[in-house]
């Protein structure tokens, strides 16, 4: 599976066969991914905690 072929995240649908893969290779492959509908996804702890938090 890769990133690339999607434009959208993958739903629960499949009750997450599709959906925790993907989710596995954003997180260790494109940590902060932006969508087609130009919402940027932060798939990381630290970098969510970072982001939250800038001045910790």
């Amino acid at each position: 599976m890769t990133a690339e072929l999607y434009t959208v995240a993958p739903t629960i649908e499949d009750r997450g066969a599709t959906l925790l893969p993907w989710l596995r290779e954003m997180r260790d492959e494109h940590p902060v991914w932006r969508d087609a509908y130009g919402i940027w996804h932060v798939f990381r702890y630290a970098d969510v905690s970072a982001l939250a938090y800038p001045c910790r």
